[in-house]
């Protein structure tokens, strides 16, 4: 018996599913020549952990393009649209700095007293 290959077609689901740090994660109408940020919009926006600059398009043949604000990606018929979270910087605090500094060198100074009087 010979072996036969096969192709598969998938139908059009007719959506565009959104997710990662949008309020509302889930498919979206797929309308033709809408923006990204039109479906990012249906989805509820961006939340605050969403990184915008972090944001990227997977179109139903596995190819990956990240959104540039300046130009807009096409969606179509069946993409993924994907908003990364933002990467959890702690703000520098000087008086922290400041504090950990004059703990370091009172230590160091009592150090250097220490072994002058041995």
């Amino acid at each position: 018996m010979p072996i036969e290959d096969s192709v598969v077609i998938k139908e059009k689901v007719g959506s565009v599913f959104v997710t990662g740090e949008v309020y509302s994660q889930g498919l979206v109408e797929f309308q033709r020549g809408k923006s990204i940020r039109y479906y990012l919009n249906s989805a509820g926006g961006i939340n605050n952990y969403g990184n915008r600059s972090n944001v990227i398009v997977v179109y139903p043949n596995g190819i990956t393009e990240p959104w540039r604000l300046l130009r807009s990606s096409k969606v179509t018929d069946g993409s993924t649209i994907v908003v990364y979270q933002k990467a959890n910087l702690i703000p520098f605090d000087p008086t922290e700095f400041a504090n950990t500094t004059l703990n370091l060198l009172s230590s160091l100074i009592t150090i250097i007293v220490l072994t002058n009087q041995l």
